[in-house]
């Protein structure tokens, strides 16, 4: 089986490509691979993905904020902040990999990297999360 590559010159990446990235960064299959590996864009401006990722992750952050009826759930994540920018939407990217295993894990080298976006919205305010368990978790 040829090992895939990922291309990080084309400007983004596709869901495919994150998801092996997250594979090799926990060591799925041995792969040896290290967090200093990957190519971060300068500035934490992050990788862009494709615009099928993008509706994907809306439509999901959406959908934890609001039923399909459009009302808010009682239980949503999500803050006034996170609702403005879910508002004025504009795109996700892959910003960083966090690394999410405990104590113990970390003793036997277990490692639990997940990938880390940002949303941005048109008027230039942002919120940056990950998915954890399910459940979305607001870092910043």
């Amino acid at each position: 089986m040829p090992r895939i590559k990922v291309d990080y010159e084309k400007g983004y990446l596709t869901e495919r490509e994150v998801l092996l990235l997250k594979n090799r960064l926990n060591g799925v299959n041995k792969a040896g691979f290290k967090h200093s590996e990957i190519p971060f864009p300068e500035e934490g401006e992050g990788f862009s993905l494709t615009p099928q990722q993008i509706e994907k992750g809306r439509y999901w952050l959406v959908n934890q904020w609001k039923t399909p009826r459009g009302t808010e759930r009682k239980n949503n994540p999500f803050g006034y902040r996170e609702q403005h920018v879910l508002e004025e939407f504009e795109t996700i990217k892959l910003v960083d990999f966090v690394d999410k295993a405990n104590y113990y894990q970390n003793q036997y080298g277990i490692r639990a990297y997940q990938p880390y976006y940002r949303v941005e919205g048109k008027d230039g305010s942002t919120f940056e999360y990950l998915v954890w368990s399910g459940q979305c978790q607001i870092l910043g």
